[in-house]
């Protein structure tokens, strides 16, 4: 809700586009800081 802007999501765009079919979406790190900061972080392959 604090970043209402697309801006944010585009990079991941660009991952999501730049990887294979076969590759696996994995979560590395999925936690929230102060209650509304997300560290999610993930990665292919």
């Amino acid at each position: 809700m604090s970043v209402p802007t697309l801006d944010h999501y585009f990079p991941l765009h660009y991952i999501l586009g730049a990887a294979d079919s076969r590759d696996e979406l994995k979560f590395e790190y999925e936690e929230m800081q102060n209650g509304s900061i997300s560290m999610r972080s993930f990665r292919l392959g």
